[in-house]
């Protein structure tokens, strides 16, 4: 696919525009940042930078720092609209700490909480995921030894595995009415997407191939599943029926893509992509637009 690129400059984030000259919908760059999520309303996203967890408005201007760090990650924004879960070094607080924590930090930056808290520097996998009632939320670790998905009530009790032991299992995704999760797991040999009950009863295989599937978000209506692919040579965002079927790629480019996130009125995906996985500079943030079916 050829891309067209156009720099803007906004408030000292720069905005890439890169629009499909075949025909296709615009995918729009927001500026530098990762693990990108929506407000419930839409109107906001929380993003990852270089400084620490930060604020702007869906159309990538008015950036503010939500809560400076080093090694905050994955923000995931509560259902209720008040408060922002995210990973965390529990030093940020008390110095002398190494250990992980899972923290909750109101969205106008103040009263941070801890939900979850670990030993293990590297305990925790790259996406959190609230209950749609606000009441929970679910998570990887690998604090027991494998992968496994885990979910835990929003003041730190009752938390309970969802993974058999021997699998690894990751980036846990509830389903809009709280019946489900999605989540992808290498418990058939290599990265597949799958769905579970959320009581981690009956889990389903929706992805079937010898190429890495990860990342899954369900739509806001529940019928459809945004992931990332490596099927056709590049990481790119497919959508495929809530049950498997009709597996569609919605980007086609050069980009390392991560990390997929619906907007809450079904229409966007925003996500985070940059070169590869591994080269020189940040990631940025993007916005695609989905097909109506």
């Amino acid at each position: 696919m050829r891309i067209a690129l156009r720099l803007l400059v906004c408030i000292g984030l720069a905005s890439l525009v890169l629009a499909s000259c075949g025909g296709g919908d615009d995918v729009v760059g927001l500026g530098p940042g990762s693990s990108p999520t929506w407000s419930p309303d839409g109107s906001q996203i929380a993003f990852v930078s270089v400084g620490g967890i930060c604020l702007m408005d869906a159309d990538g201007t008015d950036p503010t720092m939500l809560l400076p760090g080093q090694l905050l990650r994955c923000p995931s924004w509560s259902p209720r609209a008040d408060r922002i879960s995210f990973l965390s070094p529990a030093a940020y607080r008390i110095a002398f700490l190494s250990q992980n924590s899972i923290m909750t930090i109101d969205t106008d930056g103040e009263d941070p909480r801890a939900v979850v808290r670990s030993w293990s520097r590297y305990a925790w996998s790259e996406r959190l995921s609230w209950s749609p009632d606000g009441d929970r939320m679910a998570f990887s670790s690998s604090e027991e030894g494998d992968w496994q998905v885990y979910v835990v009530d929003v003041d730190g009790g009752n938390k309970t595995g969802l993974s058999p032991q021997g699998v690894d299992d990751y980036c846990p995704a509830w389903s809009p009415d709280g019946q489900r999760i999605a989540f992808d797991s290498e418990r058939d040999g290599h990265p597949e997407i799958y769905v579970m009950n959320a009581d981690g009863s009956d889990p389903v295989r929706l992805t079937d191939n010898t190429y890495t599937d990860r990342y899954p978000d369900w739509s806001p209506d529940g019928s459809r599943i945004a992931f990332i692919s490596h099927r056709d040579g590049q990481p790119d965002i497919y959508i495929m029926n809530a049950d498997g079927s009709n597996i569609t790629r919605l980007t086609d480019n050069e980009l390392f893509e991560l990390d997929p996130k619906w907007s809450p009125d079904g229409s966007k995906i925003v996500f985070s992509a940059g070169p590869d996985s591994g080269g020189p500079g940040g990631p940025d943030i993007y916005v695609v637009d989905v097909p109506v079916l």
